[in-house]
């Protein structure tokens, strides 16, 4: 009506965008990152989507985060390992936007970290042979 004067049949197209949903995958994935959900998806295909797990996942105890309605945040812990042994006794958990699937390092894989930063940390060096041959 403010530009019935200057306009001659004025129209108003309205064009809804819909953004893709995302989710967020780190820890010991292959790619980890921010990823579309392309309609729903699982936890695990979530996983296969930042390139699976690494040697070093801790499978049965992955972490997934997400907001309760009230905004904090909440957290549960899944074993996607079971899915790989037994498809009959999947824990698949659905995920929505904005979820968070964090894959941990196995124990045995800190330990490596560990042993690596102590090896770094100290001012001499180590090595040993065995059979009198140096293995590295």
């Amino acid at each position: 009506r403010a530009y019935a004067s200057q306009l001659l049949r004025p129209g108003v197209t309205v064009v809804i965008r819909a953004q893709p949903l995302k989710i967020f995958v780190g820890g010991e994935v292959s790619k980890p990152g921010v990823y579309d959900m392309p309609g729903d998806i699982d936890a695990l295909r979530a996983i296969v989507q930042a390139g699976g797990f690494q040697d070093t996942a801790k499978k049965s105890q992955v972490v997934i985060i997400r907001r309760s309605r009230d905004g904090r945040p909440m957290m549960r812990t899944v074993d996607l390992g079971r899915p790989l042994r037994d498809a009959g006794r999947p824990d698949l958990v659905p995920l929505r936007r904005f979820d968070i699937v964090y894959v941990p390092k196995t124990g045995l894989a800190e330990i490596g970290i560990v042993m690596t930063q102590l090896r770094n940390a100290l001012p001499v060096t180590f090595s040993y042979a065995v059979g009198g041959v140096t293995p590295f």
